[in-house]
């Protein structure tokens, strides 16, 4: 698990490290899951809690073993260890197909869907 830091003013969002997939991705505000209710214990990015969030109009989905993911592509102001990352590309969940106990990121590599 890692800690890193979205938006302004930043949120703190617990990351689980996947080795398996490319794509960095945060729940998105009004998140929903498939069972009809909230999509789970999250910390949430959207409009009202950034100011420097832009959902583009271009979708996004990513699927796992255990269930999938689909939302937007955004731009956001991202900090990891201290490090600034300025207009940072990545997805938001707008949909869960399954419940998921934390959030899912990997390192950012040539694989990354989202670019």
């Amino acid at each position: 698990i890692a800690n890193m830091k979205i938006g302004t003013p930043p949120k703190t969002f617990r990351l689980l490290i996947d080795s398996g997939s490319a794509d960095l991705w945060v729940g998105a505000t009004g998140c929903r899951s498939d069972a009809g209710g909230d999509c789970g214990n999250h910390t949430f990015l959207g409009q009202d809690s950034s100011s420097s969030y832009v959902q583009s109009k271009d979708d996004w989905a990513i699927g796992y073993v255990s269930g999938s993911v689909w939302g937007y592509i955004v731009h956001d102001d991202v900090s990891i260890a201290g490090l600034p990352l300025k207009n940072l590309t990545f997805g938001v969940a707008f949909n869960e197909s399954a419940e998921f106990t934390g959030y899912l990121v990997t390192l950012i590599s040539k694989g990354n869907i989202i670019c």
